[in-house]
Order: structure tokens, then sequence, then C-alpha cells
């Protein structure tokens, strides 16, 4: 396995669930239509104050909203709210709710406003509306990272600075190796490797590095679970894929990530 895992922010989170933001955006225009309300955005969780009183949380968990209330949740049972008190870092904010679908914004929406109010939240204001679609606006993981709302721990840190396990990405390398044999022997300079991950885009392919003659090495990183199927082809370009030992054409090579990491070897004994 492993021994680092990649942890998200939460607009990390918010950049890489699109269909999470008109959720998020409500909730937050809710917010702004109270006076003396803001907000703050960490590294892990939107927090929603009145002065100085928490309000709310709002997070991103399992690629949906979740916001959590200074709320008594045993007075909310009708609107499917968990009580999460037991956990020491939502004890002043008890009452979940995962906000889901619209009958769940119309609730979270409501069970704001009541959160709002209860901390003396009572007078309003035109709200300027911020358009969060544009703030989080779609970006890559490599993108991210490079940003550093992605940050990347030894697994053993990661478990003492993260406060969420959903925050988690963890990521299994791959170690590919490629030999030319045969009729394909001395015949490339570059090996490019084009996977399903990137939608067979050439543009994206990655190119490996030569460690012998005729053998080439790369890695490349997947999240559990990645169904994986890939080429090898000598430039960035399908003129140039791999074939069979007869010039044939060949099937994808493929491989499913589970929870290590895993050693790929392709022999490749011609080009097209």
């Amino acid at each position: 396995m492993t021994n680092y895992v990649y942890v998200k922010s939460m607009e990390a989170k918010l950049v890489l669930t699109q269909e999470a933001i008109p959720y998020y955006q409500e909730l937050k225009d809710v917010c702004a239509l109270h006076a003396k309300v803001t907000s703050r955005l960490s590294f892990h969780k939107d927090s929603i104050y009145f002065g100085k009183k928490k309000v709310g949380i709002i997070k991103v968990s399992r690629k949906n909203i979740a916001i959590y209330l200074a709320l008594d949740p045993k007075k909310y049972t009708k609107y499917n709210v968990k009580d999460v008190s037991q956990v020491k870092m939502y004890s002043g904010c008890p009452t979940m709710l995962w906000v889901n679908s619209k009958k769940a914004l119309k609730h979270a929406c409501y069970l704001l406003e009541e959160a709002l109010i209860k901390a003396g939240a009572t007078e309003l204001q035109t709200a300027l509306i911020t358009d969060y679609s544009e703030y989080f606006y779609s970006r890559s993981f490599d993108e991210l990272f490079a940003a550093g709302l992605i940050k990347k721990y030894n697994r053993k840190v990661a478990n003492t600075v993260v406060e969420d396990e959903d925050d988690i990405v963890s990521l299994y390398n791959v170690h590919f190796t490629c030999r030319l044999l045969y009729a394909a022997k001395n015949q490339a300079e570059e090996l490019y490797i084009i996977t399903n991950t990137n939608d067979w885009d050439v543009n994206k392919a990655l190119k490996m590095n030569k460690t012998s003659d005729n053998t080439f090495e790369a890695d490349m990183f997947f999240e559990k679970d990645t169904y994986l199927e890939f080429k090898i082809c000598r430039s960035a370009n399908w003129e140039d894929v791999e074939k069979g030992i007869w010039k044939e054409e060949i099937v994808n090579h493929n491989y499913v990530i589970v929870d290590n990491d895993l050693e790929v070897e392709d022999l490749i004994h011609n080009f097209r």
C-alpha cells in the first residue's frame, strides 16, 4: 500500500464536485441576506458566524454538501437531521443534514435561517450575491495540487492533521516497464503511455523515461477502484501505436487499481 495520501481542501472538493455548487450557492445566499453574518473558508470547511457566535459549518463530504448547525437536533427530527453532538469538533453545531436533493436543500435553508435568527441575526440587508460557480470554476486535480489546494502527506502524518477521512484521496502507484523485442528493438527513442483515464487524448500522453537500450519506465498514480486501460506509442500519435508479433492489432492492456501499488510490464513486438 502507498505510504502517502493526498488531502483535498474544501475549495478543491467544490471545484471537483461541480454538481454541489448550486446547493452551496443557495446556502451562502441565505447568509448574505442577514446583516453582520460572515463566513470563514478554511482548508477543510466553511464556518458561518454572527458576530463571534458560530452558527454553522458547511463541508463537502462524499461528493455532497453537509451542513452542521447550532440547533438542538432533537427538535428537528422531522427534517431527517443527524445528531453529531458526540463528535468533539461538531459539539457547538450538533445538527447535521445532508444537502443532496431539492427537498433537502429546502430543509437546509430553513434550518440555517432558524440557526441565524436564534443567534440574533434578525436584521436583513440587501444581499451582494457572489457567483460561486465562477469562483470555484472547473480545474484538474494536477492544477489544484500545484495551487496548494490539494496537499500531499505521509499517511501517518495525514492521520494526525485530517479532520475528515473523506478529505483523503489515496493514490496508488502504477510502475510501467516497457521492453522492445524482436522487430521493435531499436525502433524507438521515445515511448508514450496513452490511457482511458485521459479519454485517450494523445495530447495528455505521458512520456516514459529510457532507462537502458530498449527499456523504458514511468510512474502514474490512480485512485482506488480505477479501471485502467492503456496502449504504448513511439510518439504522441496513434499512427505509431504498438502492434502484435505479426503486426496485428492488440487489445488494450487493462488493470483495476485495488488497494496496493502495481508493477506493469509491456513487451512490445512491433509498431504500426
